[in-house]
């Protein structure tokens, strides 16, 4: 049997694989080119699709990088959250040393270094993205952040 027959084609994937393949190719080719210059259509290329089915999901490049964004960081600080839930009866010295371990760690990371030349370099020229940014991702993190102070200076383990 050939390896062409073996795999199933990318269009025969189920429907709701389609989403986080586009979100996969995007992230790929906006770390090849920008995100100016990248393409819708070069993003259904490389996900398998038609730029037909990324209309489906997505109705532009702009909502296309938001929801790479809410999938990779966005969703990474919503575990964070749910972690320092889940901890609760750790110290909040501890619950912030495994925080930061973990972002760091996140940090280090081929996607993030990905998004972060992205947002360093191009969203200046977006000020929409910039803004859901600065409102998704930098508010937030420095939200979690703060609520571990905020607790450990109450409970007298910070000063």
């Amino acid at each position: 049997m050939s390896h062409e027959t073996s795999q199933e084609p990318r269009w025969r994937r189920l429907p709701e694989e389609r989403p986080r393949q586009i979100i996969e190719a995007a992230l790929e080719i906006f770390g090849e080119h920008g995100l100016r210059e990248s393409r819708l259509d070069d993003i259904a290329r490389r996900a398998g699709l038609s730029k037909g089915t990324i209309y489906l999901y997505f109705p532009n490049k702009e909502e296309l990088f938001r929801e790479v964004v809410r999938s990779i960081i966005v969703a990474r600080l919503e575990r964070a959250e749910h972690e320092l839930d889940a901890t609760a009866g750790s110290t909040v010295t501890e619950q912030l040393r495994a925080y930061m371990r973990q972002w760091w760690a996140f940090l280090l990371t081929p996607t993030y270094a990905t998004l972060y030349r992205l947002i360093v370099s191009e969203l200046h020229r977006f000020p929409d993205l910039a803004q859901f940014y600065a409102d998704e991702v930098v508010k937030r993190s420095h939200a979690l952040v703060a609520g571990i102070v905020v607790r450990g200076v109450a409970s007298g383990d910070f000063r």
